[in-house]
């Protein structure tokens, strides 16, 4: 007897109450049928118990051909989660997995994705959702940008959307040091969408200084001079949480702002080069000979080089993975590696445990998500929600003790991508995927070159 086929035969994703129809294909034998079942760890409406190790789902004959049987079973997962499948068989007494032993068996990862990822998500900029040019002079002061106070007062209008959450861009503190280079002087003077005069220009959102910071200004409301920006946070998202709507945060792991109170205090996460925007000379180690000029500086620390363009205002955080650099120039050296990156690593988790635990976030969108490990992306996915059911659990039990909490521990992880590792960002577990898709899907200058990507990233 020969398994021919089984489905699902890779990474697949369902969602909650969605039916999950596993299919075995076997070569057709005389005699007695054998006995299919699929053992798995899936939390499901047809075993809600399951078992310690996983449970066996039985699967029946269905189909008879002359060279082939089919057997199938169905189930429908329950709780959002990686779980997996094996496929084992018997006859007689003996069981047999497909693969192998029990430990060589062959394993086939599932994802079952939050129920709500099917829901309207609305994207807001703070800074400039709110603005108002107040005094009439043409140009918005500082006071005059959007708060969260801006977008509470507009929750009325978000219900008669019928949202399913609101998606804000990063909310933090940016940095200062090194946001104007000469090069982009005019382009700051004359963006409309930023008319503040030139030394007071915010910079970008994505010159992220302090991680588990609140931009200040996000926070002024002259109804309440005695709140703060994080009381206004924390009062939009419970706003938000009482009109049905979820809170997703952007959040940005790959890079920093030059004047990050990291780069002070870990300047081992950072990599250094005399010239920062340059892909020639020598990556400055503590133990280079020059390394009291220039590392640990951070007017030295590397730019990050992304799709053949360096970001000026930011610094490049050290992964240990260098897909830029690998993509964009691959014949040029490599960083060092960061001595201390499981520290890294955790402190990255941290960051997304403080804003689930202290404001209730339901989801994250992850900025640059392809410069950034995958396998680091499915630990942190995977130990979110572990961590979220725990929040939200001590809040039934205890509100006062634990006061806020998303509104499920079903959190989402949307990956941005401009078309780079659509696949591997699906398989470890972000659950959607936001770029610039269409026009490299529909070049029309050069057809020959459209890409083929997967339908569950469009």
């Amino acid at each position: 007897m020969r398994i021919v086929h089984v489905y699902p035969d890779r990474i697949t994703k369902v969602l909650p109450d969605e039916p999950l129809t596993f299919y075995v294909t076997v070569e057709a034998e005389k005699g007695p049928a054998r006995h299919f079942e699929v053992w798995t760890d899936i939390p499901t409406r047809e075993f809600p118990k399951g078992a310690i190790g996983g449970y066996a789902v039985p699967l029946a004959l269905t189909e008879k051909q002359e060279e082939f049987h089919i057997y199938s079973g169905t189930v429908h997962p329950t709780r959002t989660g990686f779980y997996e499948f094996s496929v084992r068989y018997k006859k007689g007494s003996k069981w047999t997995w497909r693969g192998g032993n029990t430990r060589r068996r062959t394993r086939t990862p599932i994802h079952v994705e939050p129920a709500w990822t099917t829901g309207i998500l609305y994207n807001t900029f703070v800074r400039q959702f709110g603005a108002e040019d107040k005094d009439g002079d043409g140009i918005i002061q500082p006071g005059e940008g959007g708060t969260f106070a801006d977008l509470i007062n507009r929750m009325h209008h978000f219900k008669k959307l019928n949202i399913t959450a609101i998606y804000l861009n990063p909310i933090q503190m940016t940095g200062e040091l090194f946001r104007y280079e000469e090069a982009g002087r005019q382009y700051y003077e004359n963006n409309l969408t930023n008319q503040l005069p030139l030394h007071m220009h915010p910079g970008s959102v994505y010159a992220i200084k302090e991680y588990k910071s609140i931009d200040p200004e996000l926070g002024l409301n002259p109804d309440d001079t005695e709140t703060d920006q994080y009381l206004e946070f924390r009062r939009f998202c419970e706003e938000c949480h009482k009109n049905g709507i979820r809170v997703i945060l952007d959040v940005v792991f790959d890079h920093t702002s030059r004047d990050s109170f990291l780069q002070r205090i870990h300047p081992e996460w950072f990599v250094y080069k005399i010239d920062p925007k340059s892909l020639e000379g020598d990556f400055i180690t503590r133990k280079h000979p020059e390394a009291g000029g220039y590392w640990g500086k951070p007017e030295h620390a590397f730019t990050p080089y992304d799709h053949g363009v360096f970001w000026g205002d930011c610094t490049f955080l050290n992964w240990n993975y260098y897909y830029g650099l690998q993509t964009w120039a691959p014949d040029h050296e490599l960083p060092p590696p960061n001595p201390d990156i499981e520290n890294m690593r955790e402190y990255f988790k941290s960051v997304l445990r403080y804003w689930i635990k202290n404001y209730g976030v339901d989801g994250f969108r992850l900025d640059v998500a392809y410069a950034v490990p995958t396998d680091f992306w499915h630990e942190a996915i995977q130990e979110s929600r572990t961590y979220a059911h725990r929040i939200c659990k001590r809040h039934k039990l205890n509100p006062q003790a634990q006061p806020m909490a998303p509104l499920s521990p079903d959190l989402l992880f949307i990956g941005e991508t401009y078309v780079d590792k659509v696949e591997e960002l699906q398989e470890c577990g972000i659950s959607m995927l936001n770029g610039d898709f269409a026009w490299k899907l529909f070049d029309v200058a050069s057809p020959s070159t459209q890409l083929k990507v997967p339908a569950a990233a469009v």
